[in-house]
């Protein structure tokens, strides 16, 4: 199956779904979410593949939501009223749980950039191997809330959730990811994609069967510990951010110099 914004094919027992918009360092808009729906039903439904890899065509993994289209996108939806803005971002969490809730395993496969919105999507894989190299970052404006940081915090600790979450832009290393739990392992971006293939078909030797029940018994623990409501309360946590008043000026700059130029300014003078 092939469509415009996500591909999928299958190789063996492998589902591979690779996120297409290299152009836009494959930022998430909503005909992708649609695409990655489609790609999902795919996978699952397939008596042969037994586990998914998701990962990115081009130079990146995955850049965050598209913001190209802001003015009628994320920027004009958070100046509407809450509810039409939680419901807009429910939406997206609701993808985010749809990796979660495959019964398949899935792997990410993360190389070049992985940032904003894109971070959360490895996080609600089963798996993640990165390059040692990509670069892994939070949005470069503070128009959030807490919804990256707090699904991190339980992957990393609640100290290093706060020193990315607190300093808008903040990255590091795919090395660092590792080293902090964020990704299972990194490699050299030149083993990566052959590692994560060998693990997956390591993986698929198991009975399909048997790798459904083990996921879903890890994710039945998991879910108790706090990740479903970490990605479903970080709607929350959105919402009231974009209604302080200090979002609607950095909207603002935004809107009259572009994305580019309300970062130069937030980064030399702050809000």
């Amino acid at each position: 199956m092939t469509s415009t914004l996500v591909e999928y094919h299958q190789d063996g027992p492998l589902g591979i779904i690779s996120l297409n918009a290299p152009e836009k360092l494959n930022a998430i808009s909503p005909e992708m979410r649609a695409d990655l729906e489609h790609a999902l039903d795919t996978f699952e439904a397939s008596d042969t593949a037994r586990v998914g890899i998701l990962r990115g065509n081009g130079r990146a993994f995955c850049s965050g939501f598209d913001l190209s289209r802001r003015q009628k996108g994320t920027y004009q939806a958070a100046e509407s009223s809450p509810w039409d803005d939680r419901q807009r971002l429910r939406g997206w969490a609701d993808m985010y749980l749809r990796l979660w809730d495959c019964p398949k395993p899935i792997i990410a496969q993360v190389h070049g950039y992985c940032l904003a919105g894109g971070v959360q999507l490895p996080m609600c894989c089963d798996l993640v191997v990165v390059s040692e190299d990509c670069r892994i970052g939070w949005p470069k404006l503070p128009t959030g809330g807490g919804w990256i940081g707090p699904m991190f915090s339980l992957f990393a600790g609640p100290q290093r959730a706060k020193q990315m979450s607190l300093v808008a832009g903040s990255e590091i290393s795919g090395k660092v990811a590792a080293e902090w739990g964020y990704a299972n392992f990194a490699v050299p971006a030149a083993d990566l994609e052959e590692s994560v293939r060998s693990l997956a078909l390591n993986m698929a030797k198991t009975p399909a069967s048997v790798l459904q029940l083990k996921k879903a018994a890890i994710n039945r623990v998991w879910d108790r510990a706090g990740f479903r409501n970490a990605v479903l309360e970080g709607v929350e946590w959105d919402v009231l951010t974009h209604k302080d008043p200090s979002t609607a000026v950095l909207r603002q700059w935004v809107r009259e110099d572009g994305m580019k130029s309300a970062i130069a300014r937030f980064n030399s003078e702050g809000v």
